[in-house]
């Protein structure tokens, strides 16, 4: 276990229960590097300390289709509950990543024995359940500009440049409207918006 944890990725650990901090591995990626893929097998567990990671599947032309954007204290990787072959996740950092790895087979079993650190890790998969219904939410019943705006304003609020990290695919994914509605929507949106998402 690297001893630099802490100052690695400090804003991580803060968030912990004691029980896992000494389990945590250091690790970086840099922008655009996949955390992991449907094709590989993660024995990992991240929980990201700085960066934003897009996390999603792939279509049948074996394009990505983004259906998530994760940031600081949040997780992702394979929990391996599902069993053979129906993990189809890819994970992307659009941001310069520090995050603290877990290796899973630990993770879990310090998850099922400690009762803080299941009520903590359980927190956090409700937090992305939460918003992931919200999203669904917004995209069958608010206006498309209304979608994008809400999504924008999101990220932005968690610190995270769209324009910079983003395509306009991507942002068409995550509200349910196409790359071509997308465009058409940011040209109408006020100039402050337009800024902030290319």
């Amino acid at each position: 276990m690297l001893t630099n944890t802490k100052t690695v990725c400090p804003a991580a650990v803060a968030t912990l229960p004691p029980e896992v901090r000494d389990l945590a591995q250091p690790v970086q990626f840099a922008r655009n590097t996949h955390l992991y893929w449907p094709s590989s097998t993660p024995r990992e567990i991240y929980i990201l300390g700085e960066g934003f990671v897009k996390v999603g599947g792939y279509d049948e032309a074996g394009a990505e289709t983004v259906y998530d954007v994760i940031g600081p204290g949040e997780f992702c990787g394979n929990l391996a509950y599902l069993g053979g072959g129906r993990f189809q996740e890819f994970a992307r950092a659009v941001t310069d990543v520090a995050a603290l790895g877990f290796d899973l087979d630990r993770f879990k079993e310090v998850f099922r024995s400690r009762p803080l650190v299941h009520d903590w890790f359980v927190r956090l998969m409700v937090s992305r359940w939460a918003r992931a219904e919200a999203r669904l939410y917004r995209n069958s019943a608010f206006s498309a500009e209304r979608r994008l705006r809400t999504l924008v304003d999101e990220l932005r609020d968690q610190g995270l440049d769209a324009r910079a990290a983003l395509s306009q695919t991507d942002l068409g994914q995550l509200t349910g409207l196409t790359r071509q509605t997308v465009a058409r929507v940011l040209r109408q949106m006020p100039a402050e918006i337009n800024q902030q998402v290319i």
